[in-house]
């Protein structure tokens, strides 16, 4: 009983986690099921979580899929929806909220699987992937402010259905006046170096990619390992079938001499 209880358990955890906090600086805090608790590295992350950063604090956010959310001062996210299925393309997707403040996202293999269900939500603004690295600044009255590292993204006025595609070195920009898209400027760079990765975040990205690199490679192995072990096995059933065979055959091939040969000498 209590085995099944563990596996259960084990099992929903599971389930549950879509990523964790891999870098906390500051006053960080999640609040899930109403409830708030203060955030440190390697904190599990669940759907419908939201990550609050206070003044002078930031956040590395690293989800099951790589996607990687970075944030800045004062900052809020809510992970509205989340599904990573390498297996199955059609049911990956992603849909974070940004409330307020500041935010670089870097996107991982749900972009590249099923790019059209990858939102980022501000207030009355949806922002879409067509690239992979963005920044983005979210005031509290709805108004963002996107910029393009790498890539490409798309900006959208949720109210009118209007889109704007935000080349690679260019800032989109929505407000009360609508939408608009430019050359970004040393202030929208500045934004960028504000939640560039740090060394320590660096390393720690560097050591989840050496992480899944191994286990991709050790799962190459066994599967190597598997295939070699049943080829062998099928050899040697193999000889062992053609050796029962043939001593069959020998066997009969004896038994039959000895009786044409009895056969033989009776009529002799």
């Amino acid at each position: 009983m209590k085995i099944l209880l563990y596996l259960l358990l084990s099992s929903s955890l599971l389930f549950a986690s879509i990523g964790k906090i891999t870098s906390a600086k500051g006053e960080v805090f999640v609040e899930r099921n109403s409830k708030q608790a203060l955030a440190k590295a390697g904190y599990i992350l669940e759907e419908n979580d939201k990550v609050i950063t206070k003044n002078k604090s930031r956040a590395l956010l690293l989800f099951t899929d790589k996607t990687s959310i970075t944030m800045g001062k004062n900052s809020s996210l809510q992970v509205n929806d989340y599904v990573f299925d390498p297996k199955v393309k059609v049911k990956n997707k992603a849909k974070f909220k940004f409330a307020k403040g500041l935010f670089r996202t870097i996107t991982g293999k749900i972009g590249k699987l099923n790019p059209n269900k990858f939102k980022l939500k501000v207030r009355s603004a949806t922002i879409g992937i067509r690239g992979s690295d963005g920044t983005s600044r979210v005031l509290a009255n709805g108004d963002v402010t996107h910029t393009t590292n790498d890539g490409g993204f798309t900006l959208t006025n949720d109210k009118t259905g209007q889109t704007v595609v935000i080349p690679k070195g260019s800032t989109g920009v929505f407000n009360v006046k609508g939408l608009k898209v430019a050359p970004s400027t040393q202030a929208d760079l500045d934004d960028g170096n504000e939640v560039e990765d740090s060394e320590e975040e660096k390393k720690e990205k560097e050591k989840e990619k050496a992480k899944e690199d191994k286990e991709k490679k050790d799962k190459e192995d066994k599967e190597k390992k598997d295939k070699e072990d049943k080829e062998k096995k099928d050899k040697e059933d193999k000889e062992k079938k053609d050796k029962e065979e043939k001593e069959k055959k020998d066997k009969d091939d004896k038994e039959k001499k000895e009786k044409d040969d009895k056969e033989k000498k009776d009529k002799d």
